[in-house]
């Protein structure tokens, strides 16, 4: 969420045909920012005379761990001022207030029960891929402390979060959620019971660090629930994640068949396979229909325009980066894809403009990689991993990451030697470095692969000028002109002996 942006108001209504007796305000204004994912945390109703300030640990442990230890995840962590005591009250909340996930109990001496209840807050006339009595059944657990004041049940809001992603088809937020459990060293909270949404959540807990055992768990929720496309969903990411494409990309499908092929994630999923497995056009041919069934979803426009680029199709991925940009993208390579397209043609002012945003909004390329490492199955040496690497690359250059940007580089030119642009993210890299022979000779071998590449023979004429090469320098500057985007470039470099145009010029 942008620096500043305007808050709304949310009310908390009374809703008399559930809350009877119970206290509840009869209005309490809020202020959410737009965007946020907002977790409200209810009263707990007080079971004896034992229990002292519970209500202040549970939410002030959510609080710190969820929404200051998360925070690119944009939870809003608010405390609801009444008691819920039943399912059917907790909807009613969630309803009135606009609430995705409810957080409500009781508390006694002896044990503290919170229930975590997920709601699919769209308008009525949404259309949904699936009904949301599959994301209650995923998602509703109940979960039991012997002390709050030593446990938090912070890593299950986050789990929530992710379920509730995982149903309205944000698959990068699935990813920032789990993620965010692993680095903030949540071990949970252990769940006992054979419910499926147990399962789901116990599945989740051991996804990235044991995807083999996360796949017999959520195999649990399967024979009880065969036909929720969610359980495919989640299936598919740990077969992913083991490298098993053929598995997963039957899951997928099946998704695909429960949902009557309307799934935008599904759609998604599947393409990333394809990728893999059968080429880009087939994969791009696939998110064709992933924009189709749900045009706002930024990651499949991204993902799109990436394969387009690195297809060759540099006019169709420019046009829709532009579009995944406009839908506000919640991960930075839209940005790093537009920022190499603009390289291609001389438009500096859009490469810096779309580098400062990389940089500002999105500060951990490390994150990012694994972002997209998660969802598109990157550990192994595929065209998906090279995809990671590209970017990673590109961003660490950015941030003056060379060491890591070279390792990136490297790890690309591995996995596919064809594209230029890498050679010109490890020929930067070098220069900064130092290392003119060794970014002359990257610099060479991208101009191989693409004679038009004009920043690339600009730069090549540097390091020769550094090497003191001035013919070479010279020859370069020259050929630079005969390229198709030179007019964009020419009002910089009008003088070649007074220009100054290098590897610092633009990282």
């Amino acid at each position: 969420m942008p620096a500043g942006s305007p808050k709304v108001p949310v009310r908390f209504d009374k809703v008399q045909k559930y809350f009877g007796p119970v206290k509840v305000l009869e209005q309490f204004d809020l202020e959410v920012a737009p965007g946020e994912f907002l977790v409200l945390v209810a009263e707990l109703e007080q079971l004896d005379d034992a229990v002292d300030q519970v209500d202040r640990f549970l939410f002030v442990s959510l609080e710190r761990i969820v929404e200051q230890g998360a925070p690119s995840a944009q939870i809003d962590v608010v405390q609801y001022p009444g008691v819920i005591t039943s399912a059917e009250q907790a909807d009613a909340v969630a309803a009135a207030n606009n609430a995705p996930v409810i957080v409500w109990g009781n508390a006694s001496a002896e044990l503290v029960e919170v229930n975590l209840r997920l709601n699919d807050i769209a308008p009525e006339d949404a259309e949904r891929a699936m009904p949301e009595s599959a994301l209650q059944e995923a998602g509703n657990v109940t979960l039991r402390l012997s002390d709050p004041r030593q446990e938090n049940v912070g890593a299950e809001v986050l789990t929530a979060y992710a379920v509730h992603a995982q149903y309205t088809g944000e698959a990068f937020e699935v990813g920032r959620a789990l993620l965010s459990v692993q680095d903030l060293g949540l071990e949970g909270i252990n769940i006992d019971g054979v419910t499926i949404a147990a399962q789901v959540y116990r599945y989740y807990q051991l996804l990235l660090d044991d995807p083999e055992t996360a796949i017999s768990v959520i195999n649990l929720a399967l024979r009880q629930s065969p036909d929720n496309p969610l359980f495919y969903q989640m299936r598919y990411t740990a077969y992913l994640n083991q490298g098993n494409f053929a598995a997963a990309r039957e899951d997928i499908e099946t998704a695909l068949r429960l949902t009557e092929r309307r799934s935008a994630l599904s759609l998604l999923a599947l393409s990333t396979v394809l990728a893999v497995d059968e080429g880009y056009p087939q994969a791009i041919a696939v998110l064709d229909e992933s924009i189709a069934a749900d045009p706002d979803q930024w990651l499949s426009w991204g993902v799109r325009g990436a394969y387009h680029y690195l297809n060759g199709d540099l006019e169709a991925a420019a046009a829709d980066i532009e579009q995944a940009i406009a839908l506000e993208p919640r991960g930075n390579f839209p940005y790093l894809v537009m920022a190499i397209l603009a390289l291609r043609q001389g438009q500096i002012d859009e490469v810096n403009s779309a580098l400062e945003t990389a940089l500002t909004a999105f500060s951990d390329p490390e994150l990012e990689a694994r972002l997209v490492a998660t969802l598109t199955g990157a550990g192994e040496d595929n065209i998906n991993a090279y995809f990671t690497s590209l970017f990673s690359a590109f961003s660490r250059l950015a941030l003056g990451q060379t060491t890591a940007a070279i390792a990136d580089a490297e790890t690309a030119i591995a996995i596919r030697d064809d594209l230029a642009d890498v050679y010109l993210t490890l020929g930067v890299a070098e220069c900064i470095t130092g290392d003119f022979a060794a970014s002359e000779a990257a610099y060479s071998t991208a101009l191989a692969l693409d004679p038009d590449y004009t920043v690339i023979y600009l730069l090549r004429a540097d390091v020769r000028n550094q090497q003191g090469n001035l013919g070479g320098a010279l020859a370069d500057f020259s050929a630079a002109q005969e390229t198709p985007a030179w007019a964009n470039f020419a009002p910089l470099l009008e003088d070649p002996t007074q220009a100054q145009l290098g590897c610092g010029d633009f990282f």
